[in-house]
């Protein structure tokens, strides 16, 4: 399906098998401002009242969407209409290809993969609603119970989590492994490159963040996880940080208020490699209250605030807040 330039209003958009969606330079597919016409079709998952979107790719394989063109949301209109919709939604479907568009404008998660194979989002500019203050829920991209997953070559400004990876169902979950985000900018009121909340089933593992460039962010590295995946061998590599609240969080100590969470995830070794951060600000270590080795091996490798090698948990050069079991905790 090849759209020439020009701008066309569109409801919920939903491709098959085996199809190409592209879009011309100077194309624009921008999202009505009725809700109804974001109801198109059934099926997938319901997350927060996300039940649509803009364009949605359903049990499908082989489904490319390519070109230079913008899929604009209407995010601000449907969200004050009482709606939240994805930009693009990508649910039990493979070997999907992403390449070189502009996206803009979600009421809510911009790009959710979920229960997806094989999903490579790459060359992607992302443009959301972002509040003067707190955020609005648009998040950026979220690999969500997905395995073989890649952002690559990314710029993504947003309300709410640059990158969240998680896995989101209590029941039938399928464990997020092997998630690559690379050569990524971000913007955020929230977190640049998070794993969680939602940590349901059994593991989380081998999710990456190499060669990214946190501009500014309320958090900037984090894993904040409160259900029951064992989350391990994460990786932060080639990480530059801006302007963050704080630097690095890993934390298990503050479960939700706003869902249940029965709070009985661990981290296993993450692995922060060639990080910077350009102000001194917090690198919080809390594991779970009253239980030692909830967070078991967190792993420095060239770490360095406002140009200074920080080499010990005790270094003055930064600002350390660690309780409750950390256990392993090695500098190189």
């Amino acid at each position: 399906l090849y759209v020439p330039p020009g701008k066309y209003k569109v409801g919920e958009l939903w491709l098959k098998s085996n199809m190409t969606l592209y879009l011309a330079c100077g194309a624009i597919l921008y999202g009505s401002s009725a809700t109804a016409d974001f109801n198109t079709g059934s099926g997938g998952i319901n997350i927060e009242g996300m039940q649509h979107a803009l364009i949605r790719i359903y049990q499908a394989k082989n489904t490319k969407i390519l070109g230079r063109g913008v899929l604009d949301a209407n995010g601000k209109a449907i969200r004050a209409a009482g709606l939240n919709a994805s930009l693009l939604k990508i649910e039990q479907s493979s070997n999907i290809m992403v390449d070189g568009i502009l996206v803009r404008d979600s009421s809510y998660w911009n790009t959710l993969i979920y229960r997806s194979d094989a999903v490579t989002i790459q060359n992607y500019k992302m443009i959301n609603c972002r509040p003067n203050k707190d955020w609005n829920n648009t998040d950026g991209v979220d690999f969500d119970e997905s395995t073989n997953g890649k952002l690559f070559n990314a710029f993504l400004y947003t309300g709410d989590d640059s990158m969240a990876t998680k896995n989101e169902e209590p029941s039938g979950t399928i464990n997020t492994k092997n998630i690559l985000h690379e050569k990524v900018v971000c913007y955020s009121n929230s977190v640049g490159c998070k794993i969680g909340t939602k940590t349901m089933g059994q593991s989380i593992d081998k999710v990456v963040f190499k060669d990214i460039d946190v501009v500014k962010a309320g958090r900037a590295l984090t894993i904040e996880g409160y259900d029951t995946a064992v989350v391990q061998n994460t990786t932060f590599e080639d990480v530059r940080v801006e302007t963050a609240d704080v630097f690095i969080k890993l934390a298990l100590d503050e479960p939700p208020d706003w869902r249940d969470a029965v709070n009985q995830s661990v981290y296993k070794d993450t692995y922060f490699t060639n990080v910077s951060s350009d102000a001194n600000r917090s690198i919080i270590l809390h594991g779970r209250a009253g239980t030692s080795g909830t967070i078991n091996g967190v792993h420095f490798k060239n770490l360095t605030i406002q140009g200074k090698a920080v080499t010990s948990q005790t270094d003055p050069d930064a600002s350390w807040n660690i309780a409750n079991g950390v256990t392993n905790i090695t500098f190189e």
